[in-house]
């Protein structure tokens, strides 16, 4: 047995053991579906001979609900486990499709745990922190689980509790919204959105009806609804004015980062006055609150209406527009933001310069965004998109750096 036959099963083995975790399967759980003992699990674990057949490794990758290449092949491998895959999409799709706290017509029969609602805050701010981080491997996994246990909660509880429930089902509504545009499932993005507000909605809460209001005139935009998310900002923003105290540094920031998703729909809608309209607000209630903060998760202040500034102008296509007001940005205020702003930044910096046909310049803020935060990059298909384009453009002289981003995201070559 060489040294290099030995090492290339103890990776392997990693990833199986990486991959069991990752699904929620106990070690026997694991045998079981694998019509093994425990001891064979053992094995496995520690880079047994089996993992050389290939009928063992396609049994495993079968169960696991991956591609065999996850766990042989090594860039495919890395790749894989960047990213939500299609079996936790499928997961969050079936908790949506539950309708467990909607209505006591479908409400659930199935044995759960009692509700923990100290742990289930802390599970959704995890939640949160692993999406501000662009971390997408993480989010995979928890939200269809945070969904299906939150929805619980509400049906469970009563009283304070039943609040505390409703408002961390709103909250995880939302994060699974964000999540799911990031991943391009605009289907599903839609659906959790339309959830969120009316869960925000039955406990009453202006701060979540404010974030849950401009996550929905996110998804409306993202399902060619241009129109639709322009007039639903117009009038959200309308009834959160009365609702918010806007005086208040928190729910401005609320209320601010409606108008920048209402830009960015005007943008789309070619509007431009109204997408200076909305810009305006933004900056006024962003001088108002006067740092760049994270009320609420919104990561809004000055700084973050600008990012929303060059997103609006590549909205509209206006590549020259949208790369002045970035090269005026200030560094050293960029870098205080969440990783997951700064990264998305940088796309939207590259698809300006790939408008503009300066290729060199999208590729090095895509190599940029790929350091920074490379699930930004390599699990987002509006990222990958650009890369695609850049590659078809530059197919007989690509650069190095190019090379290397067509590889990171896995396009053919």
């Amino acid at each position: 047995m060489s040294a290099r036959e030995t090492a290339s099963r103890a990776e392997v083995a990693q990833r199986v053991e990486y991959w069991r975790k990752r699904r929620g399967l106990t070690r026997q759980l694991f045998a079981d579906r694998m019509g093994r003992s425990l001891s064979w699990v053992d094995m496995i674990r520690r880079g047994d001979r089996q993992l050389d057949r290939l009928a063992v490794l396609e049994q495993i990758a079968e169960v696991l609900e991956i591609s065999i290449y996850a766990l042989i092949d090594r860039e495919r491998a890395k790749r894989a486990a960047e990213c939500v895959d299609a079996t936790e999409v499928r997961l969050i799709k079936e908790a949506l499709q539950r309708y467990d706290c909607i209505t006591q017509v479908f409400s659930s029969e199935e044995p759960q745990e009692e509700p923990n609602l100290p742990r289930l805050a802390q599970q959704v701010d995890y939640a949160w922190l692993a999406f501000q981080a662009s971390h997408y491997s993480v989010l995979g996994p928890l939200l269809g689980q945070l969904l299906i246990q939150t929805q619980y909660a509400c049906t469970e509880t009563t009283g304070d509790d039943q609040q505390t429930a409703g408002e961390l089902l709103a909250q995880v509504y939302q994060i699974a919204t964000s999540t799911l545009r990031k991943l391009g499932h605009h289907d599903l993005e839609w659906l959790a959105a339309e959830r969120g507000v009316l869960a925000a909605e039955r406990v009453e809460n202006p701060i979540l009806i404010g974030g849950a209001a401009f996550r929905l005139v996110n998804a409306l935009r993202a399902t060619d609804g241009a129109k639709a998310a322009l007039n639903a900002a117009t009038a959200s923003a309308h009834r959160l004015e009365s609702d918010l105290d806007i005086e208040q540094s928190e729910p401005s920031s609320l209320y601010g980062t409606l108008f920048l998703q209402g830009a960015i729909a005007a943008g789309l809608n070619r509007e431009p006055q109204q997408v200076k309209s909305f810009l305006d607000e933004a900056s006024r209630l962003a001088s108002r609150v006067g740092s760049d903060r994270n009320d609420y998760w919104t990561a809004f202040g000055p700084t973050n209406v600008e990012i929303h500034r060059v997103s609006a102008y590549v909205a509209m296509r206006d590549w020259s527009a949208a790369i002045g007001v970035a090269e005026r940005m200030n560094p050293h205020h960029l870098a205080l933001l969440p990783k997951e702003r700064r990264a998305n930044h940088l796309v939207d910096v590259a698809r300006a310069y790939a408008l503009g046909t300066k290729m060199d310049e999208a590729v090095a803020k895509l190599l940029q965004a790929d350091t920074l935060a490379p699930k930004e990059v390599r699990c987002r298909p509006v990222a990958c998109d650009v890369i695609h384009d850049l590659w078809r453009s530059s197919r007989h002289s690509p650069s190095l750096g190019l090379r290397q981003l067509v590889e990171h995201v896995g396009l053919p070559a």
